[in-house]
């Protein structure tokens, strides 16, 4: 759908863009930005996210702190976007084929996990 600007405003040439960021993680619901799982599906499908919507509120905010690093890794991006990768612990918390790599030294020094 296009706008059509009003006259005043393209007299004093005011222009205005408006976008949706993204239909990633801004999009969940609440509870659903709670569940590690649902969240780290949706990085995997979209591979990116704003700063802003993994700040626009306390859940979200607390649920990428908890999964950046032991289940996806920055790869890139400018702000306010950034690009992930899920790691080998992210794609088997969603169920997804694991290519064949050692576990991360961080998720086992976070949660202690041992070698078997």
């Amino acid at each position: 759908m296009r706008l059509k600007p009003s006259d005043e405003l393209q007299e004093k040439g005011i222009h205005a863009v408006i976008c949706c960021f993204s239909d990633g993680i801004d999009q969940m619901k609440r509870a659903d930005q709670h569940d590690m799982v649902k969240v780290l599906k949706v990085l995997h499908k979209c591979k990116r996210f704003s700063v802003f919507e993994a700040t626009d509120n306390s859940t979200i905010a607390s649920t990428m702190n908890k999964l950046d690093g032991p289940y996806f890794e920055r790869t890139g991006g400018s702000y306010p976007w950034l690009t992930v990768e899920l790691t080998r612990e992210g794609l088997l918390l969603i169920g997804e084929p694991v290519p064949d790599l050692p576990p991360s030294n961080v998720v086992e020094a976070r949660f202690g996990a041992t070698k078997v």
